[in-house]
């Protein structure tokens, strides 16, 4: 029979386990990393590692909010394209009124 080892420390995995199972996809944004940040998780700690980057990424993509200025700039010019529709209409309506 084959013994099985690996370098994780068997506590710091199932404290993982418990954190993660008592935490909703909702309030991910709570995950304590910090308090994680000393686990020995042994062959898990790139997945974890990678977990956390993507955390990271995402609490900056939503603080920084990189595309706020092109939804500004975006709305602005429905705003005028909505306008110079409604001028076009009523010229429409002066060029149909004085044919007719």
């Amino acid at each position: 029979m084959q013994d099985l080892h690996s370098s994780a420390n068997y506590a710091d995995v199932l404290k993982l386990k418990t954190i993660i199972d008592s935490i909703s996809a909702k309030y991910i944004s709570d995950f304590p990393i910090s308090e994680v940040s000393n686990f020995k998780l042994g062959e898990l700690q790139t997945d974890y590692n990678a977990f956390v980057k993507a955390l990271q990424d995402e609490e900056l993509f939503t603080r920084l909010q990189p595309y706020a200025p092109k939804n500004i700039a975006a709305v602005q010019s429905i705003s005028e394209y909505k306008n110079r529709i409604s001028m076009l209409c009523q010229q429409l309506k002066i060029v149909f009124v004085s044919c007719g």
